[in-house]
Parts: C-alpha cells; structure tokens; sequence
C-alpha cells in the first residue's frame, strides 16, 4: 500500500532539486557572459560549486528517502 503523504516528501524533495537547477543554470548563463574577467569568473565558479554541493545533497536526501520507502513496504 502506497503512503501518499511519503510521495508527496519526495516529491518535494525532487522539486526543490528541479528549482536548484534552473538556478544553476542561471549562473551558467552568467558565467558565458563574464567569462573573460577573471575575478567575477572566479566569484562565479564559487557560486556553481555551492549549488553543486546542494543539489548533490538533495539528490542523496530524496534517494535516501525514496530507498527507505522502498524498503519498508517490501517487508509489508
């Protein structure tokens, strides 16, 4: 039986990680435009990173949860 309040978690989860991405690419666009003056480059490239590191821990959260699920309602 499938809990729905648990699909609706992850989907959060998963449309948080879509709204970080677009923001990602956001910043990619920025970065083709500035690309030549190293300093904003550089502040740029930080500032992938970090969304980087936040869509990788939020892939792994909703993973993480998804797997759970899964989990539990094998042993049903």
């Amino acid at each position: 039986r499938i809990d729905m309040r648990e699909l609706y978690l992850i989907m959060e989860d998963l449309l948080a990680t879509e709204d970080n991405i677009k923001s990602l690419l956001c910043v990619l666009d920025l970065l083709e435009r500035v690309y030549e003056q190293q300093t904003e480059s550089s502040c740029i490239i930080s500032v992938i990173k970090c969304y980087v590191g936040k869509l990788q821990t939020e892939t792994r959260n909703s993973i993480s949860k998804l797997d759970s699920y899964i989990v539990k309602n094998k042993q049903k």
